[in-house]
């Protein structure tokens, strides 16, 4: 989402854009006007137009335009680097004509970039169109670009206003996408991005996209970002029209279309003339629907003429995760930590810097295997609870996974409620009694074996290591899980945070956990039901 001009689209009118601005910093032409919706794009020309400018080409960058004048000299002096003694305006003033005489005698070209200037005020406005009187015989000391939303324009139309305008020497506004440029835009970007398939977008999908956004590229970045990462939730290689329809509804981008006007290359006041013209032919076309409408009521010709709406569609639950060949899982190439060797290596670095720096033991050079858990000893039963009896390298967390089939919260707060003896789930002795729920009904407080979704961080190879991040995360408040992933005939041990009673609310959370930088990794699984207890 950020103006990142490494993934520009040079689109017709960005080009011709890009062209005039450049064209207006080199040719010293004073005012130019850049306006576009929100989204379209002009921030990153204007940063795309800044990279290509040589040494020679100095500029102050004003984005916070809710100032007075005062606090708007300020400013653009600080960004170009003056000192100014005094808070007087006068003081600015004198300091930036200095600035900008020395800059020109070396040769300099200086360029005020003033962003979102839509939301000047009439005084700064005014203040302004007195910097462009800083001038050399034959060219402009300063250069200065306006770049706002269309409401500039119409600023500048006013009355109080003609004097500015009349400066402005180039004056252009951008324009949203068309299909065509959407399909060639979002192929851009994940070339860019280092995509290695390029067809993962259905062409129903991109023109579902090109309706939504309206071609407006922040909204195209932001719909297949989350159809994306829907689809890689779901498994899903192809990103379909559904899956486009399912982001539209989370964005809330289900509205109808919206005018975003084209290039301002003729009169402004011919165009509002225009508008006016379309405006009243919709307001009388809209007057006789409305006659219509009423007439064919009273007459009890009226119906349903647009149909019954069809129901939301629902999002597919993922595949029970837990069984063999169903387990699709990054691999154990993706991200090795630090410190990790092969047998505790987490597949998916998840919550960074949470993954304890733990090594699998060796001998003369060769790793040692998991030490064997030996099998579960006979266990009585009464009606409360069931005890079984811990083993050579048995942990709580061991027993607990090796009965239930994983590890969670609420099983461990449930076998602890049991055996108050036991404070630390590491500690524990050969020998010793651990009372387990016999009711999993009572453990998690709810009928019915439990079965939600969680969200996938991390993955080990060895259950130890697995075991020394869940309990970090506990510490850290958090809900974690272990269960286990069988993938090529090998048994992975996957660490899942957080407990949701749907995919839409996992996912949410899942890029959450992205955005904010606590993990890199994070992807939505369904938790399988608990086995029956015999």
């Amino acid at each position: 989402m950020t103006p990142d001009p490494r993934f520009l689209y040079l689109s017709a009118t960005h080009k011709e854009a890009l062209a005039q601005l450049l064209y207006g910093v080199k040719e010293r032409k004073g005012f130019v006007v850049l306006s576009g919706e929100v989204g379209t794009g002009k921030t990153t020309v204007v940063r795309a137009m800044l990279e290509r400018l040589d040494e020679n080409c100095q500029f102050a960058y004003i984005f916070n335009t809710k100032l007075s004048v005062l606090d708007f000299l300020r400013l653009v002096c600080h960004d170009f680097g003056l000192h100014v003694r005094g808070e007087a305006k006068t003081d600015y003033l004198i300091s930036l004509h200095d600035f900008l005489i020395e800059s020109d005698n070396d040769g300099k070209t200086t360029t005020l970039i003033v962003d979102e200037a839509q939301n000047l005020d009439a005084s700064v406005f005014e203040e302004i169109r007195m910097l462009t009187n800083l001038e050399a015989p034959s060219h402009k000391l300063l250069q200065i670009f306006l770049i706002g939303q269309p409401e500039l324009n119409v600023l500048l139309d006013q009355a109080d206003l003609q004097q500015l305008k009349q400066r402005v020497s180039t004056r252009y506004h951008l324009i949203p996408l068309d299909q065509r440029e959407t399909r060639e835009y979002i192929h851009l970007r994940m070339r860019i991005a280092g995509a290695r398939f390029m067809n993962c977008f259905t062409e129903g999908a991109i023109q579902k996209i090109y309706h939504y956004s309206h071609g407006i590229p922040r909204l195209i970045n932001n719909i297949c970002d989350n159809a994306l990462l829907l689809g890689y939730a779901n498994d899903t290689p192809i990103i379909s029209e559904k899956t486009v329809r399912e982001c539209v509804v989370d964005l809330d981008l289900q509205k109808g279309s919206k005018n975003h006007g084209r290039p301002c290359r003729g009169e402004p006041g011919k165009g509002r003339q225009r508008r006016s013209i379309v405006y009243f032919s919709l307001l009388v076309l809209l007057l006789a629907l409305l006659a219509s409408g009423v007439f064919l009521f009273l007459t009890g010709r009226i119906g349903n003429p647009y149909g019954l709406s069809k129901p939301a569609e629902t999002v597919k639950p993922l595949q029970d995760e837990s069984r063999a060949g169903d387990v699709r899982d990054p691999g154990a190439e993706e991200t090795a930590v630090p410190g990790l060797s092969e047998g505790a290596r987490p597949v998916a670095s998840g919550l960074a810097g949470a993954v304890p720096p733990a090594r699998s033991r060796k001998n003369d050079g060769e790793e040692l295997e998991e030490p064997r858990v030996p099998e579960a000893p006979a266990v009585s039963q009464s009606p409360e609870a069931r005890t079984v009896t811990v083993g050579k390298g048995d942990t709580l967390g061991r027993i607990i996974f090796r009965e239930y089939g994983r590890v969670d919260t609420h099983l461990l707060r449930a076998v602890q409620e049991l055996n108050p003896d036991i404070t630390d789930i590491d500690t524990i002795f050969v020998g010793q009694q651990v009372g387990l729920p016999a009711d999993l009904e009572q453990a998690y407080n709810k009928p019915g074996r439990p079965s939600y979704f969680s969200v996938h961080v991390a993955s080990f190879k060895a259950f130890d290591h697995a075991s020394k991040f869940f309990k970090e995360l506990m510490e850290r408040g958090e809900k974690p899980a272990i269960v286990p992933a069988t993938i090529n005939g090998k048994t992975w041990y996957r660490v899942a945070v957080g407990e949701y009673g749907g995919l839409r609310e996992a996912l949410t959370s899942a890029k959450r956990l992205v955005r904010t930088g606590r993990t890199n990794y994070a992807k939505p699984i369904k938790l399988p039901d608990l086995p029956k207890q015999s």
